[in-house]
């Protein structure tokens, strides 16, 4: 970016007629200042919240500091990632110098913020002269809190690398301010109440605030100057950690070699750099990398979506009027990390500019479709993107609507089934032979927002023409479930499925469609490989899963969790909690007649599968119903997997759902 074009100026430098020494007292009485979170007070210097210390290194940099062509920025706002992120590039960077698997790498015995320095803390902090920048070697490796706009001039000027994380600001205020309040307490300082830190961090006054202006920054110079800036998000980062690196390898022009990636190279550094691994480190249990802060102060919990268990709704409100306001993105009341940024950063209109955005986007190869985009956080074909916008966009929900969630291959067909019989039991008798289900298959009866309302026309659709209570499907995440959803007194009913189970039955259907269209179909390993990294249709499978676990334990009047394999179990009981879940419980005089019987019978396995509607024709375009009735067994997998896979895919249950295993 050319110098003037950039924001930052010198005006409170030259006006002043500062020299070396700033002339700092002078300058700080001509600022706006308000209360700090941590220190006294907080400066409002080239449109940035900043300590008076931050001011005058700011200064410093711009005045001194001499990028290099190969030099490489790690950017961020507190608490958003960055020791997490300087770990991982710092580990990218140096693989061919320090093996990530063994035991002498110097992050197993550093402060990632030791090997990445920062510009206002280390390096121009109370006396630049400790700091000596000859020392490092090349590419050289710094980072900084610091607003794009006031980066030196030779940062923007030169052809340096710069890495940029974000964060969902309800997480990042959350960890801010527990932050803030750790450093308080060990100075015996009175801690901040969470009210008043939110009023604060609303105003934009926290450090390097506003987080809207320094976000937007970056994010605008990674669209002006793609090969110069990376704007990353932490929580796709968390999701798909291994394809962040690869992008971020790519971006800092040192890629994985396909030797590199068969050999485990990839795998080594996302554990070397793992938050539990960390954490776990007696460098980060003890010690002070900055001055006043300790070490383990930099690692809490690293999750997202724990906001929920701190905003009270009104808090939620106004933070999403806030980001609504500053950045034009909505926020669902209710949503852990859905923002619809893809849509409003680009201006996009009713025809959502969608090649434009589909090119912003993080993609690889799809199970059946060409390509697959990482888009809110979940993979889904360019289809799913469109039409999730537009459900989001449009869709108004209404108190008694019921909505029947699931990720591909969980036994979603069977479940829209039971519900639209017990639902409609009082219109359609479940043992006469002119019931729906008899002519129609399930998906016709209960329809898909994504295939069905939202597909490739929303228009063709009339949702006038659903009797009430309407019924719909959808494989989208919670948080990505339109605001409506999120704000009213509707039914959700999620069925989740042992995650070795639905691989194997995702595995066949996707190849039975492949096969009808004469296509390649794919091998075990290949789908496999690709399932564990959470490449599949709507995954990664564990944040799927956690989302509507998380929301049925939030909102258990709106949101009911089941499993395949207890409905399987006992679907006698589980109907009976589903019906009384939906208001609609059996009485005394329907379960002694047998009606419960009857239903499980009308949507039994068997029976669905022996039915002509559901031996030819096809509900979804290009799929045929015979393809949604293979065993509809539990255990399956073990006819499939081999000693490695049940080793793998456990491994990565267990690091992702950790302590919620009993979500499977």
């Amino acid at each position: 970016m050319a110098e003037s074009s950039v924001g930052q100026c010198d005006v409170e430098e030259e006006k002043l007629g500062l020299e070396d020494d700033f002339h700092h007292e002078e300058l700080l009485q001509s600022l706006p200042k308000c209360k700090g979170w941590v220190n006294p007070h907080f400066y409002y210097f080239q449109n940035f919240w900043s300590t008076q210390n931050i001011v005058k290194t700011t200064i410093s940099i711009q005045k001194h500091f001499q990028a290099k062509d190969n030099d490489i920025f790690v950017t961020s706002l507190p608490k958003t990632g960055t020791t997490w992120l300087k770990a991982l590039v710092f580990a990218v960077v140096k693989r061919h110098h320090f093996n990530p698997s063994q035991d002498y790498h110097p992050l197993l015995n550093f402060n990632s913020h030791t090997l990445v320095p920062y510009f206002e803390f280390d390096i121009y902090g109370d006396n630049p002269n400790d700091f000596d920048l000859f020392t490092l070697p090349e590419p050289r490796m710094f980072s900084t809190h610091i607003p794009f706009p006031s980066l030196s001039h030779s940062v923007h000027n030169s052809n340096c690398k710069i890495i940029y994380i974000s964060r969902n600001p309800f997480d990042a205020f959350i960890s801010l301010w527990h932050f803030s309040n750790n450093i308080l307490s060990s100075r015996s300082l009175p801690t901040l109440p969470l009210e008043e830190a939110f009023e604060r961090y609303c105003e934009g006054m926290h450090p390097c605030g506003p987080f809207w202006s320094h976000q937007l920054g970056y994010w605008k110079a990674s669209k002006d100057t793609p090969n110069k800036v990376l704007f990353l998000k932490y929580e796709e980062l968390k999701a798909n950690t291994k394809f962040g690196l690869k992008k971020m390898a790519q971006f800092l022009d040192c890629p994985f070699s396909e030797e590199e990636e068969s050999g485990g190279v990839i795998d080594s550094i996302i554990e070397l750099c793992s938050f539990k691994k960390m954490k776990e480190l007696e460098i980060n249990k003890n010690g002070k990398v900055l001055e006043n802060v300790e070490n383990k102060h930099f690692f809490r919990k690293g999750e997202t979506g724990d906001w929920i268990n701190y905003f009270s709704p009104w808090m939620t409100e106004k933070l999403s009027k806030v980001i609504e306001q500053k950045l034009d993105i909505p926020m669902a009341e209710s949503s852990v990390d859905h923002c619809d940024d893809e849509e409003e950063m680009f201006g996009l209109e009713d025809d959502f500019h969608h090649a434009e955005l589909l090119q912003s986007l993080p993609k690889c190869k799809e199970w059946v479709d060409e390509h697959s985009y990482f888009f809110q956080n979940f993979w889904c074909n360019q289809n799913i993107v469109k039409a999730t916008i537009s459900f989001q966009k449009h869709f108004q929900a209404k108190d008694n609507d019921i909505f029947l969630t699931s990720l591909p291959k969980t036994g979603t067909t069977w479940l829209k089934a039971l519900v639209f019989a017990v639902v409609k039991r009082h219109h359609f008798n479940p043992s006469q032979n002119d019931h729906p289900l008899l002519n129609f298959n399930s998906h016709t009866l209960v329809p898909f927002f994504e295939f069905d309302i939202y597909g490739d026309n929303p228009n063709d659709f009339d949702l006038t023409t659903l009797a009430e209570p309407r019924m719909f499907g959808t494989h989208i995440p919670f948080p990505s479930l339109s605001h409506s959803i999120h704000n009213s007194n509707c039914k959700i009913i999620y069925i989740s499925r042992n995650p070795f189970d639905a691989f194997i039955s995702l595995w066949h259907f996707s190849n039975n469609i492949l096969s009808s269209r004469s296509l390649p179909t794919l091998t075990l390993e290949e789908a496999f490989e690709r399932y564990c990294e959470g490449i599949h249709p709507c995954g990664p499978f564990w944040s799927h899963q956690l989302g509507y676990w998380k929301a049925s334990k939030d909102t258990p009047n709106k949101v009911l969790f089941l499993k395949y394999e207890e409905l399987k179990a006992n679907t006698n009981f589980e109907l009976k909690k589903m019906a009384q879940f939906l208001g609609c419980p059996f009485t005394e005089e329907e379960e002694s007649g047998g009606i419960i019987d009857d239903i499980i019978e009308l949507c039994s396995f068997k029976k669905m599968k022996e039915l002509e509607i559901n031996k030819s024709g096809k509900a979804l375009s290009n799929v045929e119903n015979k393809n949604y009735f293979r065993k509809g067994e539990t255990g399956d997998w073990v006819n499939y997997f081999l000693p490695w896979m049940t080793e793998k895919l456990s491994k990565v249950v267990e690091q992702k759902l950790g302590g919620m295993m009993d979500l499977i």
